[in-house]
C-alpha cells in the first residue's frame, strides 16, 4: 500500500567556500579519514560503523568501508531516502575513526559529524520538500510467523565485546558470504548477508526503506524482538 507522503529532502554539494569550522561549533578531539583499502582478491569487503554516544564505546566512533552519503545519514539523523546527492559522492569509501569527548550526547555528536563533513570534505547543506509515495509493513491474512530473538542481550562492558577485522570468509551453500563470529555484514563476489540480530520491526521497517528508496512504516503493531536477515545481489 502506497500513500502521498511530503518527506524533507537534503541536498548535499561541494562547496569549498563555506568548508571552514567555527572554533565555537562541537568538534571531535581527533578525526582520522583515510581511503578505504580495495577488496580483496575474493572481492571482500567487511561494512559497518559502531561507537558514540548511546553504544558500549562512547568515546570512539568508527566506521569501516563508508561512503560519503551514509555519513551524511548519521550525521544529519536521517534516512537514505531523503538524501539527494551528486554521483560522486559514491565513488570512494573511507575509514573514519574519531574520539568522541567525554559525556557528549548524541545531538552534539551529530553537530560534531556535520562539521567534520564541512572541514575535512568541503560539503554543505540546504533542505527542501518533496512528495513521495510510502510504503505500509502490515501483517499478512494469516498472521505473523515470525519467532522472538532467541539470542542473549549484548553485554554492557565495552572491554568483552569482540571485534571481527576482516576474517577469512567463504561462500555459504545458498551462494551468499557465510558471517564469521561476531560479524553482521559480508560482501562478497557482489553479493551481500545482512544479519539484524534482536532487532524491533520499527528499525526492520527502516531498513527496508533504505533499500526500496520510499518511506516504510511499520503498521504490524508488534513489539517483540526479532532475528532478521537480509540478502542482497544477484538472484
Amino acid at each position: 500500500m502506497t500513500r502521498a507522503f511530503l518527506a524533507t529532502i537534503l541536498l548535499v554539494f561541494a562547496n569549498a567556500a563555506n568548508g571552514q569550522t567555527p572554533n565555537h561549533q562541537p568538534a571531535f578531539e581527533v578525526v582520522s579519514i583515510r581511503p578505504a583499502p580495495p577488496p580483496d582478491l575474493r572481492g571482500m569487503t567487511v561494512h559497518g560503523s559502531h561507537g558514540g554516544p548511546g553504544t558500549n564505546d562512547p568515546s570512539l566512533y568508527v566506521c569501516e568501508n563508508c561512503y560519503l552519503p551514509g555519513l551524511v545519514v548519521t550525521a544529519y539523523g536521517i534516512k537514505g531516502f531523503q538524501l539527494a546527492a551528486p554521483d560522486w559522492m559514491e565513488d570512494s569509501q573511507f575509514n573514519v575513526s574519531a574520539k568522541v569527548p567525554v559525556g557528549a550526547t548524541m545531538e552534539q555528536f551529530r553537530f560534531m559529524m556535520q562539521n567534520m563533513l564541512a572541514e575535512r570534505f568541503k560539503l554543505a547543506v540546504h533542505f527542501e520538500k518533496k512528495e513521495m509515495q510510502r510504503y505500509d509493513l502490515v501483517i499478512a491474512k494469516g498472521g505473523p510467523k515470525l519467532k522472538e530473538s532467541a539470542m542473549p542481550p549484548p553485554k554492557e562492558d565495552a572491554a568483552e565485546q569482540k571485534r571481527v577485522v576482516a576474517p577469512e570468509l567463504k561462500l555459504g551453500a545458498d551462494g551468499y558470504p557465510a558471517l564469521a563470529e561476531g560479524m553482521t555484514v559480508a560482501m562478497m563476489n557482489g553479493r551481500a548477508r545482512i544479519m539484524y540480530p534482536r532487532r524491533t520491526m520499527e528499525f526492520f521497517a527502516g531498513k527496508l526503506a533504505s533499500q526500496l528508496d520510499h518511506p516504510v512504516v511499520d503498521l504490524t503493531g508488534l513489539t517483540g524482538k526479532y532475528d532478521f536477515a537480509l540478502f542482497l545481489g544477484r538472484s
